[in-house]
């Protein structure tokens, strides 16, 4: 840590400047200065007593804040701290004093001289002056969003080493566990912040630290999640409903809203948050869980007794608007749609409102492939559909149109060489370069090799096929077709105790 004395006075910023540069620098830099001004505040923190000569400056600090005389609770501050610098809570009150104070006459300098102290990068210090460098961050950030991403990331970077580090000094603080919490969330970091939230002590466990909790373990323990809120619940959705400003309550209702099952209340809730979302960061997380709640509705109105199409067509639509790119909505979209006419509305259900709705998806479907509104997934997402109904010129059909649609996603890639390997008219040398392209861009990929392996053999190239297919092998388990063609490989190596054993592993493979 930077000693008091080596510490210069900072310089305004040029007019028109960044102004999120100074803490940017300072995470880059990686020291422990810094920035500040982001918010004054004066606070009188007495919770202390000290020694026995500190009690008349106490008295004195106390009645000077009372009658509002900021100048006069600063003196009492500078001399309590001298007689006991070990007090960082008057330290805290000093530092916020001089911001408020300050009139371009040093004030503001010596302020940072004691942040710097208080609240370091680089080990653990003060955690409520850690606390409050983090609330001036999120100040700053409602007030004047860093615009690029890399800014983004970097001032959230530095809110997470102030929380760790005043998380070291003040084990289990319930607001800084729930603000790191949410960091780590919005960075899908599930387990990390079931992590931090679990350390916070049940005593002093908020509510809104409760439903953070219920909604990760959920998916683990629904009836475990459920039962952690089912007293705080009503108290968060009550407290988010007075306050729609409060973003944390925000979260924090919609966490209940989705423990409870009140997906639609959910669907509500994120779509707010996503609408007041400050950075990229946020909005990607609201996105996300939007989406996810979309998808758990959908099949929960899927899973009905009697099916409500309309309102499943509608969610569909409406999860879309949210991400016109999201893969698990698009393929309901498409099984809604059901161009392969496999599909039956099931007993009970209203015929006429399925015919509708099914008419309604491919319409959708149709529209968004002639906007040009994610071709590559709906192609491959309609040639899986025709694929499991056995059309293979259907399937062949839009895995070609997907690849050409996308030809840099190495998925697809692969699954167009086996199609082109595999049906009428084979191509075994656009095959066997497609899936050599999808193996420079994901190296290593046991089902890519398995493909490449499998069309090795068909060429008649027994001695790279048998290379590639051992290691698929190895990768991917015991798998009928990799054993019968290693068979056929050796065989013809002349390898035939290899072709033996491989034949016997083909007939005892599940798979």
């Amino acid at each position: 840590m930077a000693k008091q004395s080596q510490i210069r006075p900072g310089k305004k910023a040029p007019q028109g400047s960044n102004p999120w540069l100074p803490i940017l620098g300072t995470l880059a830099a990686a020291t422990p200065a810094i920035a500040v001004g982001l918010l004054g505040a004066a606070a009188v923190t007495m919770d202390r007593v000290g020694p026995p000569e500190t009690s008349f400056y106490r008295q004195q600090a106390e009645q000077s804040i009372g009658r509002g005389d900021l100048e006069g609770y600063r003196l009492c501050l500078e001399t309590l701290t001298r007689l006991d610098p070990s007090n960082q809570s008057w330290m805290l009150s000093l530092a916020q004093t001089l911001e408020k104070l300050d009139k371009g006459d040093g004030k503001k300098e010596k302020a940072s001289a004691l942040w710097t102290a208080m609240a370091p990068l680089d080990k653990p210090g003060f955690g409520p002056a850690q606390l409050e460098q983090v609330n001036r961050i999120q100040e700053k950030i409602a007030k004047s969003p860093p615009k690029e991403v890399e800014q983004q990331q970097a001032v959230y970077k530095l809110m997470e080493i102030h929380l760790r580090q005043g998380l070291m000094a003040k084990p289990g603080d319930p607001d800084m566990g729930i603000l790191l919490a949410d960091q780590l969330l919005a960075e899908e970091k599930p387990d990390d912040a079931q992590k931090v939230l679990e350390s916070i002590p049940d005593i002093v466990r908020t509510p809104e630290a409760k439903s953070r909790l219920a909604a990760i373990t959920q998916r683990k323990d629904k009836f475990k999640s459920q039962e952690s809120i089912a007293a705080s619940g009503d108290k968060v959705i009550a407290m988010a409903k007075a306050a729609p400003a409060n973003l944390r309550l925000q979260r924090a209702m919609a966490d209940t809203q989705l423990v409870r099952g009140d997906l639609a209340g959910a669907v509500v809730t994120w779509a707010l948050l996503r609408e007041k979302a400050d950075t990229e960061l946020r909005k990607t997380e609201a996105t996300n869980r939007l989406v996810q709640v979309h998808i758990e509705r959908i099949d929960q109105l899927q899973n009905a007794k009697e099916r409500d199409y309309g309102a499943i067509a509608d969610l569909i639509k409406s999860g879309l608007e949210v991400d016109p790119r999201s893969g698990p909505i698009l393929q309901r979209l498409v099984k809604l749609a059901d161009f392969t006419d496999t599909a039956a509305a099931p007993e009970g259900s209203d015929s006429a409102k399925f015919e509708s709705a099914r008419s309604g998806a491919r319409n959708r479907l149709e529209t968004m492939l002639a906007k040009g509104v994610a071709p590559d997934l709906i192609h491959l997402l309609l040639a899986v559909e025709y694929h499991i109904a056995r059309r293979e010129a259907q399937a062949r059909l839009h895995f070609d149109l997907a690849y050409r649609a996308n030809p840099k996603d190495p998925a697809i890639a692969n699954n167009l060489a086996w199609y082109l390997a595999n049906s009428s008219p084979r191509e075994l040398e656009r095959a066997i370069a497609l899936v050599n392209e999808a193996l420079t861009r994901q190296p290593g990929s046991a089902s890519f090799l398995e493909t490449r392996g499998q069309i090795h053999a068909q060429m008649g190239q027994d001695r790279p096929a048998i290379a590639d297919l051992e290691v698929a092998l190895g990768a991917l388990g015991s798998r009928r077709a990799i054993h019968n063609t290693l068979a056929a490989c050796y065989e013809k190596q002349g390898e035939l105790e290899l072709a033996k054993k491989h034949k016997a592993l083909a007939q005892e493979s599940k798979k």
